[in-house]
């Protein structure tokens, strides 16, 4: 009958119709399954063409082909380039160089802002952790500091029992510090334990024990991290003798914090990062409050809402100075008029602290001051 026929065949395109769909749709997924295979294949085995040369057929080319080359000259460059790729696990250590075990513990001790006492670190070696109390006790003989500034950039050591020492200071009960491969090191509990706010400042030429003794006071809550990514030196190294005097120090594990955590090669991360060229940062680091020479190369992260930081001058940017605007320069200190001398009843002016870093620590323990402040009944 033609309404049957005309059923049948509706269902039979319909039918049609989905198999299609599903035809399409597996076509689809095998595809899709093909691409994924061949991605998985070639992140697993690389092409041979980026495979690296063979270093001794380089080495001979080289010695061969490259006019007044030494043999001198190309083993030096092989070792040094072999050490620098895996820096700064792998080093070398020369057998004139200077050791730094002889330089200061605690190079300088200041207060800022009235209330804010500021230690810097040269060196984590054995009875730091006695001249920081000193220190500290000192400063609070007339007036107890609001909070601590440690200031551990361009520090290194190579004592970790040190940096556990110090850490202790802030500790009131027993917990571990650090595990450098010699048994951990615990805190003892204590009533005496400094209680305050403090702020560890770290760069990245903060190497070895220093970054050790940051990433320790942050682990068990004593310290806030200010400043960028440290050197990646805290590990435990064994060293290899070579036959020329060097020692080859290649590093197997990084120290462990209380947490069980190791420090790697990336170096410790800070809490606050605060970027910096390293040459602005070096002049401000030894006088925070001296105006550089130039204008400063300080990022915009250093200028942030908050901080008290000028940087440079205040000459508009972009563009050299031609003549006229020297012209313009010299009429306006020409015309300059001097202030009246200070009076007996005018207020000293503020120092403007330069330096970022330590700015941005100023500002954190003024704050958790006032919140203690609000939070005491």
């Amino acid at each position: 009958m033609p309404g049957a026929r005309l059923v049948r065949n509706r269902r039979a395109l319909y039918i049609s119709g989905r198999v299609s769909h599903l035809l399409r749709a597996m076509i689809k997924f095998r595809f899709l399954v093909t691409g994924f295979s061949l991605l998985a294949t070639l992140a697993g085995k690389p092409v041979i063409a980026s495979q690296a040369p063979d270093p001794r057929e380089v080495y001979d080319l080289i010695r061969t082909n490259l006019p007044g080359v030494t043999d001198a000259q190309l083993q030096t460059a092989a070792v040094e380039g072999l050490v620098r790729q895996f820096q700064p696990r792998v080093w070398l250590v020369k057998a004139d160089a200077p050791t730094n075990e002889s330089s200061a513990l605690l190079t300088k001790t200041a207060r800022y802002d009235g209330s804010v006492a500021y230690l810097r670190i040269g060196r984590v070696g054995a009875g730091l952790a006695e001249e920081v109390q000193s220190a500290y006790a000192a400063q609070a003989k007339t007036n107890p500091p609001a909070g601590l500034i440690l200031d551990l950039r361009f520090a290194e050591g190579e004592d970790y029992g040190a940096a556990a020492a110090v850490t202790d200071l802030f500790m009131v009960e027993e917990k571990p510090l650090l595990d450098w491969g010699q048994g951990t090191a615990r805190s003892t509990a204590k009533a005496e334990a400094l209680r305050l706010p403090v702020v560890a400042l770290v760069n990245r030429d903060t190497a070895a024990a220093a970054e050790a003794l940051a990433a320790s006071l942050r682990d068990v809550g004593a310290a806030l991290v200010i400043g960028t990514n440290t050197a990646g030196r805290a590990m435990i190294a064994t060293d290899f003798r070579l036959s020329n005097g060097q020692t080859l120090r290649i590093a197997r594990t990084g120290v462990k914090i209380g947490g069980g955590d190791a420090l790697t090669a990336e170096g410790l991360r800070p809490d606050v990062a605060v970027a910096i060229l390293p040459a602005d940062e070096k002049a401000l680091w030894l006088d925070p409050l001296k105006p550089l020479a130039r204008g400063a190369n300080l990022t915009s992260a250093t200028n942030a809402p908050g901080t008290n930081v000028v940087a440079g001058t205040n000459r508009a940017p972009g563009g050299r100075m031609n003549e006229a605007a020297l012209v313009r320069e010299r009429q306006k200190a020409v015309s300059f008029t001097a202030p009246s001398p200070k009076t007996a009843d005018a207020p000293a002016p503020v120092p403007i602290m330069r330096d970022p870093a330590l700015a941005r620590a100023l500002d954190v323990i003024k704050a958790l001051a006032l919140v203690r402040q609000w939070r005491t009944p």
